[in-house]
């Protein structure tokens, strides 16, 4: 069985409030942060998500087509990432 996470999961808030408030989360696809006219991304909606748990997160995601094995870690604190 397969499992996919949409814009559809509404139930992921409670999942993003059972971690630290300041966590990171990575979205390791591709253009989960990409604009399609109309529709919101995984990205906004992870976003919304947290703030409905009411902490903020850092989401890093790709805004284009990315190659997970050019993922490269600028830096640990703060973290960031290059997709």
């Amino acid at each position: 069985m397969k499992y996919t996470l949409d814009t559809s999961d509404t139930e992921l808030s409670y999942y993003l409030s059972t971690l630290d408030p300041h966590a990171v989360i990575v979205e390791n696809s591709c253009e989960n942060a990409g604009t399609i006219r109309g529709q919101e991304n995984l990205a906004q909606f992870m976003g919304e998500m947290s703030d409905a748990s009411s902490q903020q997160r850092t989401i890093l995601a790709a805004k284009d087509r990315a190659d997970a094995d050019l993922d490269e870690v600028i830096s640990f604190v703060p973290f960031s990432i290059r997709f």
